[in-house]
């Protein structure tokens, strides 16, 4: 008895150690390549800090830094904003309006919608890589 719950604890450590790898950890500076609301090619960066399923950082573009808030990611939804298995979502508030982030992370590539309150901002896709 005492030998299978020793192995049934162990199995089951090894279990959680194996979904935590699949988790994804967004940590660190990562970059894009946009389109300002003028048509002209854009480089945008992102620095996320991520504990546990939060998410907090910084959206840079070339006029503007702007705070992550409601960040999160989450494996099977989105709501609000974290991180949490491949979802991330959060949003960033500029001068000229709110941006939501929504998307999934890919390795070293996260692909995110972005959409706006800001009515010329049209919703698009961007893909992030994470700086080396």
């Amino acid at each position: 008895m005492k030998k299978r719950l020793i192995v049934l604890s162990a199995a089951l450590l090894v279990a959680l150690y194996a979904l935590s790898a699949f988790a994804a950890n967004v940590t660190g500076k990562w970059t894009a390549e946009d389109k300002d609301p003028d048509g002209d090619p854009s480089t945008i960066t992102y620095v996320f800090k991520q504990e546990g399923t939060q998410l907090t950082g910084t959206v840079a573009i070339p006029a503007e830094t702007a705070n992550i808030s409601n960040g999160k990611v989450d494996g099977g939804k989105v709501d609000g904003g974290k991180v949490d298995g491949d979802k991330v979502s959060f949003v960033a508030v500029f001068s000229f309006g709110t941006i939501t982030h929504t998307g999934t992370v890919h390795e070293d590539e996260i692909t995110l919608t972005v959409k706006s309150d800001d009515p010329p901002f049209t919703t698009h896709e961007i893909t992030l890589k994470r700086s080396k």
